[in-house]
């Protein structure tokens, strides 16, 4: 039997025990022994030179046991066995689409600084976190979704597969149905749908409806449909001299009268002046109960704040726009959240509002609002678990910066080359007979097009060892790349008619880690075709090395930090980071560690700061969940 399926054994029959409620000392004390004891055998393994941290059944017993601790104290909820686990705030909203994203959880672009006016309270002790219900999680929803419509002949068309190796996101995200006379799409995560009716010739175009008209219509169409709740709703329109008219529907009851903010739900249902519905959009749930927890307080949420945790709106702010903003007020809210399995929740959040000054600006009104949920007080609330090898470091390491577009432009000759290109052109790129090659303004690199891109264009993909080998005999040869190659890796093209070999550039060891695309910010990427042909060679963000060293901390002493919950950590298939002391788990178990670049503001095209990071890569089990992940500490001593 496979360790892991032990463990499953061991987790789900201690899950099958009568409810067993031990008084509050006695559990404390038993957390903290076992906590300790934890520690103390990971750290006498490790002073043995003990590379594989493979655990026994009495330390998974302990792991266990102080995951079902670290669990309750993360959310303690009402009833037994049942648990949140780690929410993620939708912090912000997709413009040109109905989708719904979480942005970036930590903003380290904020570069402002709060101030209270008078004294701030200490806000309630105790809150709830109210559990929605998503009804549409697969295909069959979608289409039985569509046919409620009206849709005539439904068939899936189209849809996303699984974008990202995570073990939490459905098998596929976003579904397009489509039939004789309208489509309906579906992001299956968030719960989203948009429906578009094809236009009916039928309709005489003098035929207008009134604006009550069109909102008995809008809400025929959603009850036959079977998409309004049992639930109040309040109705409003647009006004009564726009055709066509737009009904939009929201729930009339918040949870305890409160405000909701950021991402509401809601339904918007267009009606023509000749009464058809044209388009409709919705993200809209059920209530499905509520749990009580323990919250934060205004102190420490502003603290959260300060950190960049939470959303900051303000008229003309922008990322890097330092300023003062002064508190005038501050009261507790609910905001839309999902949890790992992305089941909807509102949550507490703390809204402060006041004035905002900008440097050298005028004075304008602020809203931020952050979460309310306790972080954890707990050491290693993830209860990590190490399987896997430390390798020492030098204690000293380069700090690397993005070369500059200058760079690029004095390689161009010399690639042009090498590949066989001609003379430069008005846009300072070279063009000849075997191709054009420029600079790419926006990281500093280059791209090489081959004329032979799109030519011979079959169905049936290149072999991957084809591929490689392809580019291996391209970028072998290329000069002036700007470090050391890594292990090559094929990704499939559009179409399946050609693919991608991507290498990592590898700086003093050390490649540069990124959340998207192939996972490495500087990299270089072979396009070959279907006969082996090189279509494109991008080189993609190179680095410079610079002169400054860092002291570093060893892999050892990262692994402290990451037991203290200093880290920050990325979850496969969200979007944005989370504090350490915002994530728990029943186990996390670690099963690689790296020495790698960072960049500091992952959402910004270019950056101007790149950290040396441990990276610890693993598996998670959150309730009943498989979930990997990347956690960061920071490596510089």
């Amino acid at each position: 039997m496979k360790e892991t399926d032990e463990i499953f054994e061991i987790e789900n029959a201690l899950r099958a025990l009568p409810e067993a409620l031990p008084d509050q000392t006695f559990q404390e004390q038993l957390g903290e022994s076992l906590a300790k004891r934890h520690a103390k055998l990971a750290k006498e393994r490790r002073s043995k030179n003990n590379r594989r941290n493979i655990f026994r059944f009495g330390v998974v017993a302990a792991g266990l046991l102080i995951a079902l601790i670290g669990a309750f104290n993360f959310y303690p909820v009402e009833k037994s066995g049942y648990s949140t686990g780690p929410l993620f705030l939708a912090t912000a909203q997709a413009t040109g689409a109905p989708e719904l994203t979480f942005g970036d959880s930590l903003d380290s672009m904020r570069l402002v600084k709060f101030n209270v006016q008078g004294v701030l309270p200490a806000g309630e002790r105790e809150g709830n976190i109210v559990r929605l219900k998503n009804k549409n999680k697969t295909e069959q929803d979608v289409l039985e979704m569509a046919a409620a419509m009206g849709i005539e002949e439904p068939g899936v068309s189209d849809k996303q597969p699984k974008i990202s190796d995570g073990q939490n996101e459905p098998a596929t995200n976003w579904v397009m149905v489509s039939g004789d006379n309208g489509r309906l799409s579906a992001w299956l995560n968030q719960g989203t749908w948009l429906y578009e009716q094809e236009a009916d010739s039928s309709v005489k175009s003098s035929q207008v409806v009134s604006k009550e008209a069109a909102k008995d219509i809008a809400v025929q169409w959603l009850t036959a449909a079977g998409l309004l709740s049992q639930g109040e709703y309040v109705v409003n329109q647009t006004q009564a001299s726009e055709t066509p008219f737009e009904t939009v529907i929201k729930p009339a009851v918040s949870p305890e009268g409160r405000v909701i903010v950021g991402a509401v739900p809601e339904i918007r249902v267009t009606v023509t002046g000749q009464g058809q519905v044209a388009s409709a959009t919705g993200t809209w749930f059920e209530r499905d109960g509520s749990e009580k927890v323990q919250l934060a307080g205004y102190e420490q949420a502003l603290e959260a704040l300060k950190r960049g945790e939470g959303v900051f709106e303000a008229k003309g702010y922008r990322p890097f726009t330092a300023g003062t903003a002064e508190i005038q007020q501050v009261y507790t809210a609910y905001q839309l959240a999902y949890s790992l399995d992305f089941t909807p929740y509102y949550v507490p959040v703390a809204v402060f509002q006041g004035e905002f000054t900008p440097e050298g600006g005028m004075k304008e009104t602020f809203t931020a609002f952050v979460s309310l949920l306790e972080n954890n007080q707990q050491e290693n609330s993830g209860n990590f678990i190490l399987d896997a090898a430390f390798s020492q470091v030098d204690p000293f390491s380069s700090v690397v910066s993005e070369r500059g577009n200058e760079a690029a432009k004095a390689d161009l000759p010399m690639l042009a080359q090498f590949f066989g290109v001609g003379q430069p052109d008005a846009s300072g790129g070279i063009t000849g007979d075997n191709g054009q090659i420029s600079q790419t303004s926006w990281d500093g690199g280059w791209l090489y097009r081959s004329p032979l891109i799109g030519i011979g264009h079959g169905r049936t993909p290149v072999p991957d060892e084809v591929a490689v080998a392809s580019a291996n005999h391209v970028v072998a040869n290329i000069p002036a790349l700007p470090g050391d190659l890594g292990q090559p890796f094929v990704k499939a093209g559009i179409g399946d008619d050609f693919k991608y070999v991507i290498y990592p550039f590898i700086y003093e060891g050390k490649y540069v880690f990124s959340t998207d695309g192939p996972g490495y910010e500087s990299f270089i990427s072979v396009q070959v075709g279907p006969q082996g042909e090189i279509w494109s060679v991008q080189c993609a963000k190179p680095m410079v090395l610079l002169k400054d060293q860092q002291p570093l901390i060893q892999p050892e002493q990262a692994w402290e930090k990451l037991l203290k919950n200093d880290f920050q950590i990325h979850i496969e298939g969200f979007f944005g980071s989370l504090p350490g002391n915002r994530f728990a788990a029943n186990y996390s178990k670690v099963t690689k560690v790296e020495l790698v670049y960072k960049p500091r503001y992952t959402n910004m095209e270019r950056n101007d700061n790149y950290d040396i990071v441990y990276m610890f890569t693993g598996t998670a089990r959150v309730g009943t969940k498989d979930v990997r992940f990347k956690a960061f500490v920071n490596a510089v001593e």
